[in-house]
């Protein structure tokens, strides 16, 4: 199975070389010496095995390669966003500010216009009009659809389900691109799949999360999306209270790889390019070729794609991962790779159907413009799409 799965995303692979490759080799002679960055959390900041950690990871990747030194902050709410942006603006400490999160965006379009001379990297927020703000965004909805259409491939029950954060543009992308996904498997098996959501509306209440996902197992759900950062923790843990490893039912991970945090019940994850986008941003203000604007990343950029051994191995390898990986789990990362792959391997082709190599079709349908999965930003949109796909 390993090696199918490590064939079926090479295409994926050559992609993200496209971004990844360069994004990740440092200048040869870059000129750091006194840059200093400060790195803007979400709230709820770092722990949540998902996006903001992903966010740190790519962090230090830039320290390591570039030898930045960065700070880090997280805010206590929303409210105070602007307020904390315009603080470290004036303050004087740092030349480049990375912001993870949709919710920056507003304090960044202020706030960038007060202070021309400092520049702002904005993961998730869709920024371009401004030369000292790169905004890096992501057609979520194109990996989302492929979870949807593993979940409804591999369901034995014909019900699954997502558990999504606070009900904003962003996460309307995760539920109708997890949708299509599903209905497009039942197109292909005819199975009839439905689908539980449920918006939390929070990214920092790993207890909702876990209430979630409990409520749609026992509604008869056995995949379950969890699309929530902190939040889905909670929902990640509840497959380890309702199944056993390498059975139904399944949960699939999101932003950072998170196939681990239960090893043989995460059945993927929906990994997005946060760790590349901040790496990116910081790799062009130290090389001075920063360009404020908008960069979108889907499938074709490298931006999404689900978690594959190559992925894995390379969450597995960094030491400050692999530490938080073995305390987590109480497992070897030998172990813990052994028992992913194992589920992988019982799982490849169900009912007949190889999973890999149809959600491999379909990546290339997307990557090829065949097949463009809808991208709700409205409310008429969302609603048209929920009439269509419930």
């Amino acid at each position: 199975m390993a090696n199918s799965k490590t064939w079926l995303y090479a295409a994926g692979i050559i992609v993200i070389v496209v971004v990844a490759w360069y994004v990740m080799t440092p200048p040869s002679e870059p000129e750091t010496e006194g840059i200093k960055i400060l790195l803007a959390y979400d709230v709820g900041g770092r722990g949540d095995l998902s996006f903001c950690d992903a966010g740190y990871i790519g962090t230090k990747r830039a320290e390591q390669d570039f030898g930045i030194e960065f700070d880090q902050i997280t805010p206590l709410s929303l409210a105070e966003l602007e307020d904390t942006l315009r603080t470290v603006s004036q303050s004087g400490d740092y030349d480049l500010i990375v912001c993870l999160g949709f919710y920056w965006a507003d304090a960044i379009n202020i706030v960038a216009l007060e202070f021309p001379d400092m520049y702002y990297v904005g993961i998730d927020c869709y920024i371009g009009d401004k030369e000292n703000v790169l905004g890096i965004g992501y057609r979520e909805q194109e990996g989302c659809a492929l979870a949807g259409l593993v979940a409804g491939l591999l369901t034995d029950t014909n019900n699954v389900g997502i558990v999504l954060g606070a009900e904003i543009p962003v996460l309307w992308k995760f539920e109708i691109g997890y949708k299509f996904g599903v209905d497009y498997a039942n197109n292909l098996t005819g199975k009839g799949v439905t689908v539980q959501y449920h918006y939390t509306g929070y990214f920092d209440r790993p207890d909702l999360g876990r209430d979630s996902a409990i409520a749609m197992i026992d509604q008869g759900a056995d995949m379950i999306f969890v699309a929530a950062g902190e939040t889905g923790l909670g929902g990640l843990d509840a497959i380890a209270e309702r199944g056993s490893p390498n059975e139904l039912p399944f949960l699939i991970g999101v932003d950072a790889n998170q196939d681990w945090v239960h090893p043989g019940q995460i059945f993927t994850s929906v990994r997005k390019g946060i760790d590349v986008g901040v790496y990116y941003g910081i790799q062009q203000f130290v090389e001075g070729t920063f360009e404020g604007g908008l960069l979108i990343w889907g499938i074709e950029e490298g931006g999404i794609f689900l978690s594959d051994l190559n992925d894995l191995n390379e969450w597995l390898a960094d030491s400050e991962q692999a530490a938080v990986i073995e305390s987590t789990t109480g497992m070897t990362i030998d172990e813990v790779r052994d028992a992913i792959v194992a589920m992988w391997d019982t799982w490849e082709v169900v009912d007949g159907y190889d999973v890999w190599a149809i959600a491999n079709d379909l990546e290339d349908a997307i990557v090829n413009g065949d097949i463009v999965v809808p991208e709700p930003w409205t409310q008429a949109e969302i609603d048209f799409w929920r009439s269509r796909y419930g």
